[in-house]
């Protein structure tokens, strides 16, 4: 269960980075498919371009829309209005 929620996860990531590179991914802000454990989850996150990057060069680190984590796979390390940035290092205890 955890590693299909994580393949969902990763898929929302590839299909960020592939919009990235197809806008140039310029631009002070950003919006972004939430990068949530939910394979049907079409949420859009808006943030600034230097956060999302930030935050995507760490890895385990993932931005989803308000209510999206789940406390059995992530761990709450930001929050702002618009989304929240979430560790998955539960996954890493049943993964490892």
């Amino acid at each position: 269960m955890v590693a299909r929620r994580q393949a969902a996860r990763r898929k929302h990531r590839r299909l960020n980075e592939r919009a990235l590179r197809g806008d140039g991914g310029c631009g002070p802000s950003l919006a972004v498919r939430c990068e949530c454990s939910e394979r049907r989850c079409d949420a859009v996150v808006r943030l600034g371009a230097a956060r999302y990057e930030e935050v995507r060069s760490t890895p385990g680190l993932y931005v989803l829309a308000p209510g999206h984590q789940r406390d059995d796979l992530d761990m709450v390390v930001g929050r702002r209005g618009a989304y929240v940035v979430v560790d998955e290092p539960a996954a890493e205890l049943f993964l490892g």
